[in-house]
């Protein structure tokens, strides 16, 4: 709900201003941003770790979890994660000037755009989760990312309507859901992969990923102006399609959990 609160204040603030791309305009709401974030890192303070609980199991949950705990599970969601955060640092932090510079929106209609995409990464998220309890969690997140690719490709392929918002926001906003939606799933397989002692220590890995996620922004910007936006859109459709396939080397230790599976273990 903030991501999406917080491009219609933006919004809000840039239809009472001159809504242009000024950069004291765009500095104001950046220090603003920043102080919401600064306020809302206080409730981490207030967290705590819920006790250890034990649970019966049944034989519906070992054919479930048989598999737990292998150990090139978790090494192989971090490879794929980090050379997904690769390419989508090439492009991401440069699809606002996309839109700028190709299709010619306003500061407001981007943060319009922003604002819609988090909705629908919520919405693709529950489709993504019954999805998979048909086709297997890793299926659903390969499906899905694979989407994400194709929508990201004709991105780069239409070069006739290249510039049209009216047919590259919509394919943006569903590239972004699609791409998105399996993260919830990604964190229950990493989560079932690891030892409970030890969860800890997977997630604060993610941060070399996001490390690249960012280190990667600067290599795109240098493709971005040198060859153009839909190089580096290119670039990171591949990446993203690499990252796609490490997960099906996944399967043969990931199970696949029907609907009725996931029933019994509950």
């Amino acid at each position: 709900m903030a991501s999406t609160l917080g491009p219609i204040v933006t919004v809000i603030v840039l239809e009472q201003s001159e809504n242009k791309w000024h950069l004291d305009q765009l500095r104001t709401i950046i220090f603003i941003g920043l102080g919401l974030q600064l306020l809302s890192a206080v409730f981490f303070f207030f967290f705590k770790s819920p006790p250890k609980t034990t649970t019966n199991t049944s034989e519906a949950n070992n054919t479930a979890t048989q598999h737990k705990h292998h150990p090139a599970v978790p090494y192989i969601i971090f490879a794929s994660s980090l050379v997904a955060a690769l390419g989508s640092g090439m492009t991401v932090k440069f699809f606002s000037l996309y839109f700028k510079n190709d299709c010619h929106l306003s500061p407001s209609q981007v943060q319009i755009i922003n604002s819609i995409s988090p909705g629908m990464i919520v919405i693709f998220s529950v489709l993504n989760q019954k999805l998979s309890t048909y086709t297997g969690r890793v299926q659903a997140i390969v499906i899905s990312r694979g989407a994400g690719v194709g929508c990201l490709l004709a991105m780069v392929f239409l070069q006739n309507h290249r510039g049209d918002w009216r047919v590259m926001v919509p394919i943006y906003i569903i590239r972004t859901a699609l791409v998105n939606c399996s993260y919830p799933i990604e964190e229950s397989i990493l989560m079932d992969a690891v030892p409970q002692e030890t969860r800890a220590r997977w997630k604060s890995v993610e941060s070399i990923a996001s490390l690249g996620w960012s280190g990667s922004a600067a290599l795109g910007g240098i493709l971005a102006d040198q060859h153009g936006y839909s190089f580096t859109f290119l670039i990171t459709a591949c990446l993203q399609a690499v990252s796609a396939l490490l997960w099906l080397t996944l399967l043969p230790w990931v199970p696949k959990e029907t609907k009725h599976t996931a029933e019994l273990v509950e």
